[in-house]
């Protein structure tokens, strides 16, 4: 499991709304990258950066379990994207239910969705942007993370039902989406 680093999100994310509007004005940053780290700096979020300096990790914590998070940086392309990755993988025996289970969440799903890689059962929510056309903003980056980790925090009680009880993925997904 991994190992709570003190304060990583605080679990802002579950306890009430989430203030949307960062204000771009106030930012000097040069790349989209110095934009993603003012992002961490300033919601007080510890982060490292990986051995690809594109890529930053943060670890997340709610109340449905830890896991980390990364922003990764395209320079070239514009672009931003955000992934949850779940702390647990699926075995080959759970990769249908699995992607049953991602199939059925991501369906109406307008910001983001989950992905399921076959090779070694990895699970992940993924937001992001192309900017190419418009100029990034530390409120864009704050929605995206956001939803990000709120989506990771909704779904991930059904994904651990899945990979510790062996419950059905309609069964799964039903218990999530009730009142929706």
């Amino acid at each position: 499991m991994i190992n709570p680093i003190s304060n990583f999100f605080q679990r802002r994310f579950t306890r009430g709304k989430v203030n949307l509007s960062i204000a771009a004005s106030s930012f000097s940053g040069n790349s989209l990258r110095d934009l993603a780290i003012e992002f961490f700096r300033r919601e007080e979020w510890q982060f490292s950066v990986t051995k690809n300096p594109e890529i930053l990790r943060v670890a997340c914590e709610g109340d449905s379990g830890q896991w980390y998070c990364y922003a990764q940086v395209d320079e070239s392309e514009q672009r931003f994207a955000f992934y949850s990755v779940c702390p647990y993988q699926a075995s080959p025996t759970q990769l249908g239910k699995m992607a049953e289970y991602t199939s059925r969440a991501n369906y109406g799903m307008t910001i983001g969705n989950f992905e399921l890689d076959f090779a070694d059962g990895e699970i992940r929510y993924k937001t992001s942007i192309d900017f190419q056309d418009n100029k990034p903003t530390l409120g864009s980056i704050s929605q995206l993370v956001y939803t990000n980790i709120s989506m990771m925090e909704r779904y991930l009680p059904g994904i651990l039902s899945i990979l510790k009880q062996d419950v059905e993925a309609n069964e799964a997904i039903a218990a999530i989406e009730v009142g929706v």
